[in-house]
């Protein structure tokens, strides 16, 4: 007996479980299912050439789910492509076209360094030390601009000694008071005190005046000791002030109720040294002719000047040229 091996069908897939293609509707929404090569009769093999977006090239047979492994294996390697040519790109770009490469953070690049100061700002140095005096010799200080003469004077008198000249032991000087003003601004309270008492004494020429008038002759020494500073603090007169130039405008002005007689030719000594003695009334035009007189007789060196003819009178003229 013998056997053709034309009626033997012979199955050339590996796989034995492998079913042919289903042609039923539902077999198609799935996906076409690529049926086993075989040669029985006139069969050929079937190809499947549709593809899915994961795989590349045609698919012979059925095509198995892939694992986890191949899918991250995919996904890196379509996002490492982008990436490679631009690094290939700004290699080239280094190397043939006189460029750096751009840095990306994170790959093998250190982090920016912060800027110095912008979290951290450096200590603040002492307000106070090695800086001088805020207001400038001459402006107006805000606290000490308040204060009025007396409380400059008992200031200068409960620091005198930080004035005192030392070229002038036991008093004090403009220009230890020049000194003391142009010191700088340090941690001492005490001595900024001073500072400023100094920088503001030196705005108010009158009150320098009054300390500097000799308590006797009334004249301009340059040396100030406690009896001055006394002087100044308890005096009441209006006038003590004023300069010998504003006194003898004044006394020009009232030149008249100055004399003892209205028809006197000129003042006598004698009639001011008279109304000086008068105690004060409380009538303000009476009063500021005894207080007018008690200072011009305190300032025997002024009053030398109105006596020209040094006989005990003041003319009118006399007093008219020493107020210009």
């Amino acid at each position: 007996m013998s056997v053709s091996t034309l009626d033997t069908p012979v199955n050339t897939s590996s796989n034995p479980n492998l079913s042919r293609a289903s042609t039923a509707p539902e077999a198609k929404a799935k996906g076409p299912a690529p049926a086993a090569p075989s040669f029985n009769g006139h069969n050929a093999t079937h190809v499947n050439f549709q593809t899915r977006d994961n795989h590349r090239g045609p698919v012979f047979g059925n095509p198995q789910p892939a694992t986890a492994h191949q899918c991250h294996a995919n996904h890196y390697g379509a996002s490492a492509m982008p990436a490679f040519l631009d690094l290939f790109k700004q290699w080239l770009g280094h190397w043939f076209g006189g460029h750096r490469p751009t840095q990306r953070p994170g790959c093998s690049n250190p982090p920016p360094r912060p800027m110095p100061g912008a979290s951290n700002p450096p200590p603040r140095p002492f307000p106070t030390i090695g800086r001088p005096y805020p207001t400038a010799p001459g402006r107006p200080d805000q606290q000490y601009s308040l204060k009025n003469n007396e409380d400059l004077a008992r200031q200068l008198r409960d620091n005198f000694n930080a004035f005192i000249d030392p070229r002038n032991p036991g008093h004090v000087t403009i220009d230890s008071i020049h000194a003391m003003a142009g010191k700088s601004w340090s941690s001492n309270p005490v001595m900024n005190e001073n500072i400023r008492l100094a920088n503001e004494l030196l705005r108010r020429p009158d009150l320098l005046n009054a300390l500097d008038r000799h308590s006797t002759t009334g004249a301009l020494d340059g040396l100030i000791n406690r009896q001055n500073v006394n002087l100044v603090i308890s005096g009441e007169n209006y006038f003590k002030y004023k300069t010998d130039k504003e006194l003898a405008a004044e006394m020009y002005e009232h030149f008249n109720e100055l004399k003892s007689t209205p028809w006197q030719r000129e003042l006598s000594i004698s009639d001011l040294r008279k109304l000086a003695r008068q105690p004060l009334t409380g009538d303000s035009p009476q009063d500021h002719l005894i207080q007018l007189a008690q200072e011009i007789l305190k300032r025997s060196d002024a009053l030398k000047h109105m006596d020209q003819n040094n006989d005990g009178h003041i003319g009118r003229d006399t007093l008219y040229w020493l107020s210009r």
